[in-house]
Formats: structure tokens, sequence, C-alpha cells
């Protein structure tokens, strides 16, 4: 039998391929991975290429129609490219078990007619009952009715303003309201900038909604509490001028992720408890000028505390934030506490929903599970869920699992908090 020409190349092609898998997958579990695990499917459907290839390779050499040179680099590469586009899908089989664990969620805390309160126009724009990984809803995030409004001021500061997004389609009176606050440890993403940031925002409009997203002052920029200060100014500014945005004052939700989720809940719990301190040096405002319907804190850093005891990695980010870590003084340690989200909660609080990846290796989930056990422990209504698959941003690619469950649950919460 003639014996083809090895190609060695591509036996070192593929190796080089897998050596960077594993890098890949060290990459995903460690503080860096934002969404590696979201995203692995691409990658996954570029590998069956390699999968396809060292199949053939290994049939040839035992039919010895080629040389054996290095073939255990083939079925090492075999190995390790076959393990991965398992692993990239398991995302993906999480979906409906996860979506009905979530629904007995909401059940349990909005009641089992939860969704038939939501008001039939708003039914009819979300994912029909179930369909968890539905496609229903996908185009929201890139839809051209909606229009942008954007560097609207609500103080005299650069970066005091925010970008409002309405669907024009869409034509009703006294619309919900989303604030949208962005992420990005408050010293790096912005608004303007935040893909993300128009997704969310342009998903909701399209439900229905008047958004805005809010910028505010960064914390390399003036520490805290500037930025918890600005996002207050502009909650009361927005429910001020309610009648010229064509907003219900009353079905006000904010909503934020990471560094954004801390914002959400330390904005609405301050100034629903009209505490003396955050009045003082996070404006002046009344209980009503700050009062909102409902809080959605995606995988929020609302306990600034817990990363000098369990995460490290995000101490030089809370060292910018508070110009100091909380050992340096006694006055420092209770700034810091001043901005634990926490130490707010009361049993009358607006229902406040949770989500939160287990694998999430930026901001550990611990500081979730610290907030929920204390919205439990007095009663507050609230929702907890956690995400075995989510890493940090698990939402921010539309189509993926966990976008699919995070843009499936959030509306359906603050439509029948809203509603209900």
């Amino acid at each position: 039998m003639t014996e083809r020409k090895n190609k060695n190349w591509l036996v070192k092609l593929f190796l080089i391929d897998a050596i960077l898998i594993i890098i890949y997958i060290f990459v995903l579990f460690s503080p860096f991975g934002l969404i590696l695990w979201e995203i692995a499917f691409i990658f996954a459907i570029i590998n069956i290429f390699g999968i396809v290839w060292a199949i053939r390779r290994i049939i040839g050499v035992k039919k010895e129609r080629i040389t054996k040179y290095r073939n255990y680099f083939v079925i090492f590469t075999l190995i390790v490219l076959i393990g991965f586009n398992i692993f990239a899908i398991i995302p993906f089989f999480y979906v409906n078990p996860l979506g009905t664990q979530f629904e007995s969620a909401f059940k349990e805390e909005l009641g089992e007619n939860y969704y038939e309160s939501i008001p039939e126009k708003y039914r009819d724009r979300l994912k029909a009952p179930g369909s968890f990984f539905g496609l229903k809803g996908l185009g929201y995030f890139f839809n051209p009715s909606v229009s942008v409004k954007q560097d609207l001021p609500y103080g005299s500061s650069e970066y005091e303003k925010y970008d409002k997004y309405e669907d024009t389609s869409i034509v009703e009176n006294n619309k919900p309201c989303l604030i949208f606050i962005h992420g990005g440890g408050s010293v790096a993403a912005s608004s303007e900038n935040s893909f993300y940031c128009r997704f969310a925002c342009n998903y909701f409009a399209s439900l229905g909604f008047v958004a805005f997203s809010v910028e505010f002052t960064p914390t390399n920029v003036e520490t805290f509490p500037r930025a918890v200060k600005d996002v207050r100014t502009a909650l009361a500014h927005i429910k001020a001028n309610a009648g010229n945005y064509n907003i219900d004052s009353t079905k006000i939700t904010i909503m934020g992720g990471s560094f954004g989720g801390h914002m959400a809940t330390l904005s609405a719990y301050t100034g629903f408890q009209e505490d003396s301190w955050w009045r003082a040096n996070g404006g002046d405002f009344t209980k009503e000028e700050l009062e909102v319907a409902c809080i959605v804190d995606l995988y929020g850093t609302v306990n600034p505390i817990i990363p000098w005891e369990l995460n490290h990695f995000l101490t030089r980010t809370t060292v910018i934030k508070f110009n100091g870590s909380p050992y340096d003084s006694p006055e420092k340690l209770d700034l810091y506490n001043r901005h634990i989200s926490k130490n707010y909660v009361s049993a009358d609080l607006p229902p406040t929903l949770i989500i939160h990846g287990v694998i999430d290796g930026m901001v550990s989930i611990e500081e979730s599970r610290d907030l929920q056990k204390a919205l439990k422990d007095v009663g507050a209504p609230h929702i907890y869920l956690e995400v075995p698959f989510g890493q940090h941003a698990f939402d921010i690619v539309p189509g993926t699992p966990g976008n699919q469950l995070t843009f499936y649950f959030v509306p359906r919460f603050v439509l029948s908090v809203l509603y209900g």
C-alpha cells in the first residue's frame, strides 16, 4: 500500500490548539474568566475540524497508510478537543432545568399566578412561558425602532448625564421606567461605550419601558460616596421629570450588574431608609424622591469588605474607590461599612431580584449570598437565583444560555412587581 506524505505541520498546529484550549480552561476558572464558558461553543464549532482530522489520522495509522510520527500528539489533541466540546455545550443543557427551578422560585415568592397578573400587552412581548431558550426577544437587543437621546444632563458635571431609550413604535402614556447602572468596577466602563448597557436598555424599551442608562463620576476621579450620590441624584431627577419623559413615577425599577448592582441596591436601600449620613453625604433627598418599585442586582459588588476576606482580586479597585483599605483607620472602616448594601435592609423594602453565577471568579458569590441572608433574616421580599455555570457577566452576550435565562426572568419579575 502506498504511504502518504506525513503532514507534520498539522500535527504541530493541532497540538498548539490543544495547549491553547487548556490555557483557555485555566483562564475560565480564574478571576479573568469573563463569559468564557458562555462563548466556548463558538470555539467548539471550530474544533470539529480538528476532531475530524485527528480521527482520520488515527484511522490512517491503524491501516498503515501513513507513518506513526508523533501519533501520541494526535491522540492527546483528540482527547482535549472532544473534552472541550463536551464542556462547551454543558450550559445549554442547564437552561431548561434551571428555568424550571427559577420558575418555582418565582411562584413561591410572587404567587402561582404571577404571570397572569402581568397586563396582556406586556405578556404579548415577552417570551412564551417555558420558552427559556426561545428566539423571541433576541431581536429586541437590536431593535431599530428604539430611539436614543444621549447625554441628557441630571447635574452640572461632565459625568452627570444619562441616555434615554424609548421604542417609538409603542405609543402609550405613563410607561414603566428602567434605570440601568453600568458596571466596570467604577473605574473602567461607562454607559457611553458599553454595548451591554445599550442591549439591556434596548430590550426593555422594546417591551414598552422608557429606559435610562446612567453615567456617574468614576471613583478614580472622585472616591466614594460621590458615585452613589450621582446615582441617587439621577434617580431623583428622573422621578421629578416623569411627566416630561412619559413615565409613571410609581413604576420605576433600578437595575445594575457588578458595580452597577452595588449602586442599584445601595442607592435604593439608603433612599428608602432616609439614612441621615446619606442625606448629608449622598444628596439631601427624601424617601419619596428616591423610592423605587423594585431592584434588580446582577452579581453585584454589594459588600466591599468581602474581597479583603475571600477574593483579593478586587482589593486594588476597592482601594481606589475608598482611597485606602478598611484597615487603615476606624474612619476608613466606617466608610466601608456605609457602603455595604445589607446594612440598610428592612422588611418594608421593595422587592429585590438577585442573580449570581456560582463560578464567578471576579465578584465572589458570597457577596450575593450575604445580601440574600440579610434580606431573608428581616423578611424583606426578594428572589435569589444562582447560575451553576455562571461566570462574571454571564448575561451580556445576546443568545447565550445565561443571557437567555436572565432576559426571560428579569422582565417577568419587574412586570409582576409593577402590575401584580
